[in-house]
């Protein structure tokens, strides 16, 4: 865990090992890698300079590094997980649906009830945050724990859906060519941090899937935000990039 910054500027961390050993969390779902495995299996990039092969579903290469205890990743974690899957299902199944949508609906991916599924998406994507703010050395907010021990909807940090053209794009090359070339994304982060407080104090980026994607933004001090929309039908706007 990150507990300061020392003198030279580095991070100050510490390595805490309680009755639990630390879990290893997905940069992207098991069930999503799964889901476009091929005989050849997949390759990853953005880590390297080069990229490199995936040798299953379970590889090591695409997980964050263990930050999270085994009981918020596991028993905590399972309905967070069981949402997004859900969704993910959902927008890989409707990729061309959702090209011509202008919103996602909710109530179609988790039926009547539907509220608190999506504020288990919402909490998903909390998780996937604070693991990436983690792995970049920062400390996380405290507002995404308390969120996802069953707090309140955050209040500073902001989610918004949206489609990706250039990703469309290459989705329709691919099917031309008589290829699959869906696939998942990390984009990449912005932050900013506090010189008088060594403190991290915005954080944003985007998760994608096939062209369907989450755009993220946490700001200390932000009061009006909200993780997703409290209504049956999400909005989607169109993006020319992820950036």
């Amino acid at each position: 865990m990150t507990v300061g910054v020392r003198d030279d500027g580095t991070p100050d961390r510490r390595h805490v090992r309680g009755k639990t050993e630390a879990a290893r969390e997905h940069k992207f779902k098991r069930t999503d890698l799964t889901r476009m495995w091929t005989g050849d299996g997949l390759m990853w990039g953005g880590d390297a300079p080069r990229l490199s092969k995936v040798p299953s579903p379970k590889s090591q290469i695409a997980k964050f590094p263990a930050n999270l205890c085994r009981r918020c990743n596991n028993e905590q974690g399972q309905p967070f997980d069981a949402a997004y899957d859900k969704f993910a299902e959902y927008v890989w199944n409707n990729t061309d649906l959702l090209w011509r949508s202008r919103h996602v609906d909710m109530q179609t991916i988790y039926g009547t009830p539907w509220n608190s599924s999506v504020v288990d998406l919402a909490r998903y994507f909390a998780k996937h945050i604070g693991c990436r703010i983690s792995e970049g050395g920062y400390a996380v907010p405290d507002t995404l724990a308390t969120f996802m021990d069953g707090g309140e909807m955050m209040t500073d940090v902001q989610m918004v859906l949206f489609k990706e053209r250039a990703r469309r794009k290459l989705e329709r090359m691919g099917r031309r060519d008589g290829l699959d070339s869906r696939g998942l994304w990390l984009g990449p982060a912005s932050d900013a941090v506090s010189k008088s407080r060594q403190i991290l104090t915005m954080y944003s980026s985007t998760l994608i899937l096939a062209h369907v994607g989450v755009l993220y933004r946490w700001e200390e001090g932000t009061t009006d935000a909200d993780p997703l929309l409290s209504v049956p039908t999400c909005a989607v706007t169109q993006a020319a990039s992820a950036a």
